[in-house]
């Protein structure tokens, strides 16, 4: 007969020293009955202690992912927490999480001691696991988090583990844009839930090209919707538009200097949907890229422009997920073109380094009509687990 795992957990502190008891369980078995209790420090302590002397690493934490915390009265109960850890697992693996309880707990202390009405610290509410999840799908596990914290602590553990800087983080909770100085539970946070993570990514050179059936006058115009413009060239007439003299050749005159086309980069928070796309060699990057952007009927300039620019960045990888984006690229970066051409035909794509190949679904690819006063702009960036 299965023992009452719901009865064991009550009475948790009975058995975190019992050996007989301990020996004689699997590793499930403990997960089991720490998915119904809740542990103090002293008897989590004790406990994992003690299952460190039958268990290996892997399987104390998985354990440990199952296991729940009542709250921190003190800040050396979050040392005990921390010390524990790190002796049964052998290594610092969440300093940094005790040095951000720790470090909160000292500033609690430091504030109620200016403030005399105040003589407790107060309670932690803590939270078994939050989940961080980026637009590649990368999750990234917090474990007894406190809800009370503000939304830029959770930034710094999200640097600190990732390396990823603050003012490039956007985290988001059921849709709604989490602001740093609000608290987890100001978002009604809870156990067990996922924020998603959106990062601030540079658009690489977005280039613009105009080809008018005859020489006209044109302003062109870009808005960021979600972002900033990092670089442009030529630089903008006035709010972010150029005025410039188009040529049927291609030609574009601006202030008397002649060029081929308008440059701009941002630094934005895209809206990246990569479900679709293709997966390639970044040794075969010049011929994908020759290949598709033939197809989208990109003239022969174009396409070298493009490959000289990006496939020296993207050679070097493995392997690399490429996703063509149209337009959700006119939804974060509208362009607007007077006199109105009869066709605005812009690319964007999103590159993902990958160390081994995966199936995707194949995207269908438009081909550019280039009838009449046209307008062709290409532009993408590189997405890795550093700055996505």
């Amino acid at each position: 007969m299965e023992p009452n795992w719901k009865e064991i957990a009550r009475n948790i502190s009975g058995y975190a020293d019992n050996d007989t008891f301990l020996s004689a369980r699997s590793p499930q078995q403990i997960a089991k009955i720490l998915s119904y209790a809740k542990l103090s420090p002293c008897e989590f302590a004790t406990l994992f202690t003690n299952l460190s002397n039958y268990h290996g690493k892997a399987d104390i934490l998985m354990m440990l992912s199952r296991a729940r915390l009542k709250d921190f009265n003190s800040q050396e109960e979050a040392s005990e927490i921390s010390e524990t850890i790190s002796s049964i697992l052998g290594i610092q693996i969440l300093d940094s999480l005790f040095s951000f309880y720790q470090n909160k707990l000292q500033r609690d202390i430091s504030e109620i001691t200016n403030h005399k009405s105040q003589n407790s610290i107060p309670r932690l509410n803590l939270a078994n696991a939050i989940t961080i999840k980026t637009q590649t799908g990368k999750e990234i596990v917090f474990l007894n988090i406190d809800l009370n914290s503000k939304v830029g602590y959770l930034k710094d553990m999200i640097k600190e583990k990732e390396g990823i800087c603050p003012d490039q983080q956007r985290l988001i909770f059921k849709g709604k844009q989490m602001e740093d100085e609000n608290t987890l539970m100001d978002y009604n946070v809870h156990d067990g839930d996922t924020i998603n993570l959106i990062l601030r990514l540079r658009g690489g050179k977005p280039v613009i090209y105009l080809y008018p059936k005859e020489e006209i006058d044109a302003k062109v115009s870009i808005k960021i919707n979600d972002g900033d413009f990092s670089f442009v060239y030529p630089s903008f007439d006035k709010d972010n538009t150029w005025n410039v003299k188009a040529l049927p050749s291609g030609e574009i005159v601006h202030r008397g200097k002649k060029m081929r086309y308008l440059f701009w980069e941002t630094l934005f928070y895209p809206n990246l949907n990569m479900d679709k796309g293709f997966i390639i060699k970044g040794e075969d990057s010049v011929s994908f890229f020759e290949d598709k952007l033939k197809f989208m009927n990109l003239n022969d300039a174009e396409i070298c422009d493009f490959i000289t620019y990006w496939c020296p960045k993207l050679c070097g990888y493995k392997y690399v997920k490429v996703c063509f984006h149209f337009e959700n690229f006119d939804d974060m970066c509208p362009m607007n073109v007077e006199p109105k051409p009869d066709n605005i035909n812009r690319v964007f794509f999103a590159a993902l380094p990958l160390e081994s190949p995966c199936d995707i679904e194949p995207q269908e690819l438009p081909t550019f009509n280039r009838d009449g006063f046209t307008v062709i702009e290409w532009g993408g960036t590189i997405v890795t687990s550093e700055n996505h």
